[in-house]
């Protein structure tokens, strides 16, 4: 049998264990979070400059024609 004493360490020593266990668990979806809005910042960002590429170039082109058409 346990003494008093001894199931006190035990259990003290299984509860930081599950402690330790649960802090490295949160870490480990902090970063997972962390990770995930730099990804979909990185998406948005591409989604962006390919937008904004698109647009440019068919500014260019309707600028190409008027200045043809005009010439």
């Amino acid at each position: 049998m346990w003494t008093p004493e001894q199931l006190r360490a035990f259990l003290e020593e299984t509860a930081d264990h599950r402690l330790r266990a649960y802090q490295r668990d949160l870490r480990e979806l902090s970063a997972s979070v962390v990770e995930a809005r730099e990804e979909e910042r990185r998406r948005i960002a591409r989604e962006l400059h390919d937008e904004l590429g698109q647009r440019l170039t068919a500014l260019k082109i309707d600028l190409t024609t008027l200045a043809a058409q005009t010439a």
